[in-house]
């Protein structure tokens, strides 16, 4: 290993907040937190594949199950009518967004 950092650029939607890769390290995920999508990016090629992936308002965070099945896709909009503070202010639950990876 060189350690030689390699710029490449893809481009994929506004205000990108999180990703995650796949467990077989072919594919990453991109949460567009201004576009209220996620981005799926082929590693091999690095190039973003098909459209992008609608999911609810503002969403932050995303996380893949370790068999590669599925994404789950966490909401940061407090406006969101999913968005729900526990009684007398206390947890605060998130919408989460889940879709299925294919192959």
């Amino acid at each position: 290993m060189t350690n030689t950092v390699v710029r490449v650029l893809i481009v994929v939607g506004s205000v990108s907040f999180g990703l995650a890769i796949t467990p077989d390290g072919q594919s990453v995920y991109v949460v567009n937190n201004a576009s209220h999508n996620v981005s799926h990016i082929d590693l091999l090629i690095n190039t973003v594949i098909g459209p992008s992936i609608p999911v609810s308002s503002n969403p932050a965070q995303i996380a893949i199950t370790p068999d590669g099945a599925t994404a789950y896709v966490a909401n940061s909009n407090r406006s969101d009518p999913f968005f729900r503070r526990g009684k007398g202010g206390g947890s605060e639950r998130l919408l989460i967004t889940c879709f299925e990876i294919l192959s």
